[in-house]
């Protein structure tokens, strides 16, 4: 009799990865529902996870989300203190902002805020710098034009990340479907009815191309 192979179900979906895994990208969005999560890692065979926004929350709102400032501790206190070397984090420093607000007005105020903040998030134990995909697609300047990715002004923060050793972790682009209209045709047109703000197709926004 062949001996049952334990990693996979009789369908032969996996169940349990062969080797340890760390999960290297990932998003708690505050929810400190660590003891489940630990349940899960070991049931699955994940050995390490990176919150990449770990000083961030969101609040699910409007068809979508709202990013909200959070207190990078509380990632430090209830999951890498909590359970030693099975977590670490990235931080948006002061990309954690709500898209729907300026960035900034002074960019040479954010980019020393973002890098001291940054600063203070490495010494605590953040290992990266994430930005979201509201960089390039919703946040603006104080003038109300829209911020590209590659700005310049942004610069000596991407330097300064180098400095640390952090690696920088941008959202360039989302499906194609995201960026057409909303018709029975989308490929995401389910999921662009339940989360309607996820749809880039309005002139607003800059094209997939």
């Amino acid at each position: 009799m062949a001996k049952k192979n334990y990693l996979f179900k009789e369908d032969n979906i996996p169940e349990r990865a062969a080797f340890p895994v760390i999960d290297a990208h990932n998003h708690l969005w505050g929810n400190w529902q660590t003891d489940r999560l630990i349940k899960t890692m070991d049931t699955v065979g994940i050995a390490g996870f990176c919150d990449v926004t770990g000083n961030v929350r969101i609040e699910f709102s409007k068809g979508g989300y709202i990013v909200k400032n959070g207190d990078i501790s509380d990632f430090f206190r209830n999951c890498a203190e909590k359970y030693s070397k099975r977590f670490y984090c990235f931080t948006m420093a002061a990309f954690a902002s709500p898209a729907d607000e300026p960035l900034f007005d002074d960019y040479k105020s954010f980019v020393a805020e973002c890098i001291e903040t940054l600063h203070q998030h490495h010494a605590a134990g953040a290992k990266g710098l994430k930005i979201l995909k509201e960089l390039g697609l919703h946040f603006r300047d104080r003038k109300g034009k829209l911020i590209n990715t590659d700005d310049e002004r942004f610069a000596p923060i991407w330097e300064e990340a180098g400095k640390l050793k952090m690696p920088v972790l941008i959202h360039q682009a989302d499906p194609f479907g995201f960026f057409e209209p909303l018709t029975e045709e989308n490929e995401h047109f389910e999921s662009l009815v339940k989360y309607p703000s996820w749809s880039f197709a309005d002139p607003k926004f800059p094209g997939k191309l």
